[in-house]
């Protein structure tokens, strides 16, 4: 009654945790992080090779994720990040996860999951074309195209426009300058 042992993940991956390990991540994800948005937090009993003790436990909105201890770090970067101490205030938030390697665990290194302290890059809509006008009045009257930035993804030929239109717009606004009869 033989069960299939996967080498090509780490070994760990062939026992059955019940919580979220750095040697899960391989498994999960292509990239270094893993985004998972917190569902709840509670704790529970967890009996390692040393001790049993009361851990604070977060679970996760996506589906066939394990639940992860977070730990003190952890909750400081959380706290860092969303810039509050409430528990409260991280459920429904995305984060990422990666695997720290050589942290101290006792007396030995060990890699660790840790949480980055950013958020995960929001996915903007894309500026619409009718926006375009907009955008150059906007440039022209600011400098800069930051408050569109910041809400909207704007490509390389939107920009090549924006840019285009405010050139016309300033060349515009200065003849109407140049036409005003001066005192």
């Amino acid at each position: 009654n033989k069960k299939e042992f996967n080498t090509e993940l780490p070994w760990k991956t062939n026992f059955d945790y019940p919580y979220l390990g750095s040697h899960d991540l391989p498994a999960l994800t292509s990239s270094d992080d893993l985004e998972l948005t917190i569902k709840e937090f509670y704790i529970e009993t967890v009996k390692n090779e040393r001790k049993e003790e009361d851990c604070k436990i977060a679970s996760f909105v996506e589906k066939d994720i394990k639940p992860m201890i977070i730990n003190k770090t952890n909750f400081k970067t959380l706290e860092k990040i969303f810039k509050s101490d409430r528990a409260k205030d991280f459920i429904g938030k995305k984060i990422l996860i990666y695997s720290k390697k050589d942290v101290w665990n006792g007396s030995e290194k060990v890699a660790a999951l840790r949480i980055r302290e950013y958020l995960p890059a929001e996915v903007l809509p894309n500026l619409l074309d009718e926006e375009i006008e907009k955008a150059a009045h906007y440039l022209v009257k600011h400098g800069n195209l930051d408050a569109f930035r910041s809400k909207r993804a704007i490509s390389d030929e939107q920009d090549q426009k924006i840019l285009e239109l405010s050139l016309s717009i300033k060349k515009k606004l200065e003849q109407v300058q140049d036409e005003k009869p001066q005192n």
